[in-house]
């Protein structure tokens, strides 16, 4: 795996969340390895979504037999969704070029029937995790509508506690806001008010 040219991808859901963990994991990896890393490209949006601006570039260098290879973090950075991700694996596959996971190793191996299985289940488990979690979301809804709260929560219930350590790990994770709301089992909006109060208090 060494010389070969490749792009590296990084993508958060929102524009508030920052990519340095991302990127900074994609360039030892690429220093480590003696991969020539072009540029790191970005996207700020859904993963659901299979055309990006960032992802439509990597792809388009990818048709045109441009670069050897992309590297990212993880599975769910470049799909959240079986079907987009085994799309993806198939036209790489097709061009002959390399999808390169830091934390998943089963893309080296992506034409035997082994890691064809593999990537099926990882793409099953990052869509599996995206509905549970709005399944959820629309429960805190309707439960909502029943008790007459907005945010579907038994009113006078104590005040949760963040762990700003476990916070900090999250974030720097990449995982968005309002799941990090949900570990917490806080709404996001009394998650923005805690971290401009941490803010404020710091400076």
């Amino acid at each position: 795996m060494t010389d070969d040219i490749v792009l590296g991808y990084a993508r958060v859901s929102t524009k508030t969340q920052e990519l340095n963990v991302q990127k900074d994991l994609i360039t030892k990896y690429c220093a480590k390895e003696k991969l020539n890393l072009l540029e790191i490209v970005e996207d700020k949006m859904s993963g659901r979504k299979l055309s990006r601006p960032g992802w439509d570039l990597i792809m388009e260098n990818v048709r045109n037999h441009k670069i050897d290879g992309v590297v990212f973090v993880r599975a769910d950075r470049i799909a959240r969704s079986t079907q987009n991700l085994l799309k993806i694996v198939e036209e790489f596959v097709t061009h002959k070029r390399k999808l390169i996971s830091i934390d998943d190793p089963i893309f080296k191996d992506l034409e035997s029937p082994q890691g064809q299985l593999v990537l099926t289940v990882m793409g099953a488990v990052a869509e599996f995790e995206i509905n549970m979690f709005q399944a959820r979301v629309k429960e805190g809804k309707e439960l909502a509508e029943i008790i007459g709260t907005k945010s579907g929560k038994p009113m006078h219930r104590p005040e949760k506690i963040i762990d700003w350590d476990k916070f900090d790990e999250l974030h720097n994770m990449g995982v968005p806001k309002r799941k990090i709301a949900e570990t917490f089992d806080i709404s996001e909006s009394k998650l923005y008010k805690a971290i401009k109060e941490r803010e404020n208090n710091n400076e």
